[in-house]
């Protein structure tokens, strides 16, 4: 991989700073050195891109799982009653 350094950090840092840039986790003078960069880094704009796409669709594909039953869930609680009441007490 190429490691340019633009606007006085690399492609490296910016990639080790990414998950948190999108997530907005950054303090603001992080973000702005991001922002920077990636004005003048057309790599790390296109991979930036990419894998934000990439974090949307999978938050969107898992959402929140569906809701258990309450036969299941039922079941549940029984089997773990039943294995905490086998197991060896400490």
């Amino acid at each position: 991989m190429l490691d340019r350094e633009v606007a006085g950090i690399t492609c490296r840092e910016v990639l080790a700073w990414l998950e948190r840039y999108l997530a907005g986790g950054l303090a603001p003078e992080e973000r702005n050195s991001i922002e920077a960069h990636l004005g003048g880094c057309d790599r790390c704009t296109r991979f930036g891109g990419s894998y934000a796409e990439v974090c949307r669709r999978l938050r969107e594909e898992l959402g929140r799982p569906a809701p258990i039953g309450a036969g299941v869930r039922d079941r549940l609680r029984r089997r773990l009653d039943e294995a905490l009441a086998a197991a060896p007490r400490r």
